[in-house]
């Protein structure tokens, strides 16, 4: 995504670009933590990073809860990502793939519902929880019951989705 036309977002989404920073592989582990802090995570973030990185990032052959959605909802990754570039062509955001993550990955799903809640676009903010963020909330709430420090942080998330 492009920050050439950043906004001041409103509360409310702050808490979803937070998310994103949690999911991204590209934030560095100093921003997690902000991240991590500011959402009042359960658990000490440096005592379940490698835990966290795991069960999210660096599993073979995928992680237990990856964040590509198509592939934790199990669907077709074309059309998925193609939802998504849809969704950024609808809200004006500019979508740069070099050194990006995809379209489909949670973090750029959670910066596109911050701006959907920001713009008061209320059926794109039910489209998203409702087709992807709730969905992918219940499948690695399932696929994390062994580690409940992180299941719990999914359990955030998906309050934190649940309360628009």
């Amino acid at each position: 995504m492009s920050d050439d036309n950043e906004v001041e977002l409103s509360p409310h989404a702050m808490v979803f670009v937070a998310w994103s920073r949690v999911w991204s592989p590209l934030v560095d582990d100093a921003l997690r933590r902000e991240a991590w802090e500011q959402l009042a995570l359960p658990a000490d973030f440096d005592a379940v990073a490698t835990d966290f990185l795991t069960a999210f990032h660096v599993a073979m052959p995928q992680p237990p809860a990856t964040l590509l959605l198509h592939a934790a909802l199990n669907q077709d990754g074309g059309n998925v990502r193609e939802d998504f570039v849809r969704i950024m062509e609808y809200l004006d955001v500019e979508y740069d793939e070099a050194g990006r993550l995809a379209p489909d990955h949670l973090a750029c799903a959670c910066e596109l519902f911050a701006l959907a809640i920001h713009l008061e676009e209320p059926v794109l903010v039910q489209g998203l929880r409702e087709r992807y963020l709730g969905p992918w909330s219940q499948m690695a709430q399932q696929a994390l019951q062994g580690h409940p420090a992180l299941a719990g942080v999914v359990a955030q998330f998906a309050e934190d989705v649940g309360a628009l």
